[in-house]
């Protein structure tokens, strides 16, 4: 039962930083042109925080090759 708690909690987390992200991207994202730097600055601190955990593989890259608006990542703890 503990186990199936913890797996809860993480995906609601999980859940809960895309909701975030969304919403954040939604209010940046009502001029498109002026947001779209703010928008890759977003990206390059969340990128930057997630890169020092261990247990997390960013898919996504950094730079202007690269959506500023995507960021692709996997939580190894959140796995079944």
């Amino acid at each position: 039962m503990v186990v199936k708690k913890k797996i809860f909690v993480q995906r609601l987390k999980m859940l809960l930083g895309i909701a975030s992200m969304a919403k954040a991207l939604r209010l940046v994202t009502d001029k498109e042109e002026f947001s779209l730097p703010k928008i890759a600055k977003m990206k390059k601190i969340i990128f930057d925080e997630l890169a020092k955990y261990e247990d997390i593989t960013i898919f996504s890259g950094e730079g202007e090759d690269f959506a500023p608006n995507i960021l692709t990542f996997w939580n190894h703890g959140c796995s079944r």
